[in-house]
């Protein structure tokens, strides 16, 4: 893999406000007809036929704009998860882009790929996506397809991220977080988003498997050491408590001696 640069984040960066600005201008302050139920989902919180389901929470955020029409303010939500999606491309695209490269057979006579043009190439993939004229009257729409669109490519930077760096145990608690708000969302998103995860699953399942096991090994020696800094505690207390009773009966035998000597005396 190349290595990232600074130069490489703000430049994905900026290709996501260059995505949300293009979605942003496509906003009608009247909601197309043909996102009519978009607008019952986001506006009027009505039901659609369980699809959907994460459109009311999105749009909420941005319901208390003071800008434009209730219509207007649910498609700056789609506007904006369009930049997201724009950025989640981006980086899918470069990632799988230096590893091919990377993994490329020498007789091709392909070199290694600088980051700026991985990331140049991947700006183009990413543009040519959502910039298209059928993503824009998606993302420029309330209810629009694009929240569906960003959970998925969120699974599959997910998987992405995984075969970079290997799998871990968040990634397991990961997976299943975004498995159930896509199955909140639409059942459509619940299977693109499963059916980019069940490979990685399976094929790094014993390493989370591992992963796991060697977290329960971590905290089931945690436990030990509290355990057995209690015992040590426990201990020192009854030790304390025996000195301090051997002390007091040490002092009450010597003021019995004492009183029998002065009773003597007399």
């Amino acid at each position: 893999m190349a290595r990232r640069t600074l130069y490489d984040d703000v430049w994905l960066g900026l290709l996501a406000v260059t995505v949300g600005i293009a979605s942003a201008l496509g906003v009608r302050s009247v909601a197309p007809a043909s996102h009519d139920a978009g607008l019952v989902r986001t506006v009027g919180l009505g039901w659609t036929g369980g699809t959907g389901g994460l459109d009311p929470f999105v749009a909420s955020a941005f319901a208390l704009l003071p800008v434009g029409t209730e219509a207007a303010r649910t498609a700056l939500a789609s506007a904006v998860v369009s930049a997201l999606c724009a950025a989640l491309v981006a980086y899918v695209s470069r990632a799988h882009l230096e590893n091919a490269l990377a993994h490329a057979p020498r007789g091709l006579g392909l070199g290694p790929v600088t980051p700026g043009l991985a990331t140049g190439i991947a700006s183009v993939a990413a543009l040519s996506a959502t910039l298209a004229p059928a993503w824009q009257a998606e993302a420029s729409a309330p209810g629009g397809a694009v929240i569906g669109a960003a959970v998925a490519l969120a699974a599959l930077a997910l998987a992405t991220r995984v075969g970079e760096r290997g799998p871990r145990a968040a990634d397991a608690v990961t997976g299943a977080a975004l498995l159930g708000v896509a199955g909140a969302h639409e059942p459509a998103t619940a299977l693109v988003v499963f059916a980019a995860l069940a490979p990685l699953a399976w094929t790094h399942r014993a390493a989370l498997a591992g992963a796991g096991a060697s977290a329960g090994a971590g905290r089931a020696r945690a436990r030990g050491r509290v355990r057995a800094r209690v015992r040590v505690r426990v201990r020192v207390r009854v030790r304390a408590r025996a000195r301090a009773r051997a002390r007091g009966r040490a002092r009450a035998r010597v003021r019995a001696r004492g009183s029998r000597g002065r009773g003597r005396a007399r």
